[in-house]
């Protein structure tokens, strides 16, 4: 039997059926507590707690924008449809690297996670 992935946190059966509005009400009810107060702990000590305040990071990790998941980038034609709606790949951005050639029109560019864009 195959199973469908299902991208729903109220089906948690896998059933194509949606969880009821009382039976989602309760768990969720049984997963959060709240906040009670706060307290200063170790670092040690801090495994499954709620920070009280935001932390920010001095600078930004890394200090350029990347791309988050594997993909491509593609420069449409207005003839795609005489291609048969494919494009070749014409190059990869990897990891810590731009694609820094221009993409031709009606190509397209490999793109891997974590890639400088």
């Amino acid at each position: 039997m195959t199973r469908t992935l299902i991208d729903d946190c109220f089906r948690p059966d896998g059933s194509e059926r949606a969880a009821a509005h009382g039976d989602v009400i309760a768990m969720l009810k049984a997963r959060l507590a709240p906040v009670a107060g706060l307290e200063r702990v170790s670092i040690s000590e801090a495994n499954g707690r709620t920070l009280a305040t935001a932390v920010t990071a001095p600078r930004d990790l890394p200090g350029h924008d990347n791309a988050a998941v594997d993909g491509f980038a593609f420069k449409q034609t207005d003839d795609i449809h005489r291609q048969g709606g494919t494009f070749p790949v014409r190059g990869t951005a990897a990891a810590g690297h731009p694609f820094t050639d221009p993409v031709p029109p009606g190509a397209a560019i490999r793109i891997l996670t974590g890639a400088v864009v």
